[in-house]
């Protein structure tokens, strides 16, 4: 009887966090009446480091009145080291703000274009590929990105959410990825980063393409008399 009712109740929350994925337009992440702001964290991405070596961001995280409180409001700027794809530790220290000192040191945030396809999925168009990122459904709620259909990076849901806005941003060299996803209960938002590694691969695909578009009669046959 007990497993029958954890069945049901793991049906109940696969087909209830389905029904919360596929209405994208129940909720838009705007400020509320009146301007004022969704509580939880939003996520702004500066870019990467011109060597691929350190990202910045920054969190800004809304919480609601509580046992008599104000609202509080904690900023924090992220200068992360990326280590085979891995945030580790912090980077040095900057004058000003981060936003600015990313400007003047030529940080790169260039976004892939994005297709929506489906409810659930976002295709990414690159020239070493097609990455995709998809929302999964089952036995545990999660995501995963692909690049033509070898997956990169996954992870578990621990929420169900009403509207997912990913943002993916590779790195100047094609070493690693910074994917930045807004995530939408409803009631809450949340800002997430991760990072991931490139394949070597993927970096020589790359760069004959950029070469490719930049001196294509580089790549034509010599033709002789």
């Amino acid at each position: 009887m007990r497993g029958a009712r954890r069945a049901a109740v793991r049906t109940l929350g696969v087909a209830l966090a389905a029904a919360l994925l596929v209405v994208p337009s129940l909720v838009v992440a705007r400020p509320g009446p009146g301007g004022s702001p969704r509580w939880g964290t939003e996520l702004s991405f500066y870019g990467w480091s011109p060597d691929a070596r350190l990202v910045a961001y920054r969190r800004v995280r809304r919480m609601p009145p509580e046992r008599g409180r104000k609202p509080r409001v904690e900023r924090r700027s992220m200068h992360r080291v990326v280590k085979d794809g891995r945030l580790e530790g912090f980077g040095p220290g900057f004058s000003g703000t981060l936003a600015d000192h990313a400007r003047s040191s030529g940080y790169r945030a260039d976004a892939l274009p994005m297709t929506r396809e489906g409810e659930r999925a976002w295709r990414f168009a690159a020239p070493e590929g097609v990455y995709r990122l998809e929302v999964t459904l089952g036995e545990q709620l999660g995501w995963r990105l692909t690049l033509n259909g070898e997956v990169l990076l996954g992870q578990a849901f621990d929420t169900p959410y009403v509207r997912v806005e990913p943002a993916l941003y590779p790195a100047p060299d094609r070493s690693a990825l910074a994917l930045v996803m807004l995530l939408d209960t409803g009631w809450l938002i949340d800002g997430a980063l991760y990072t991931v590694a490139l394949p070597a691969d993927v970096r020589a695909r790359w760069r004959a393409a950029e070469a490719a578009s930049t001196h294509p009669a580089a790549l034509q046959p010599e033709v002789r008399p």
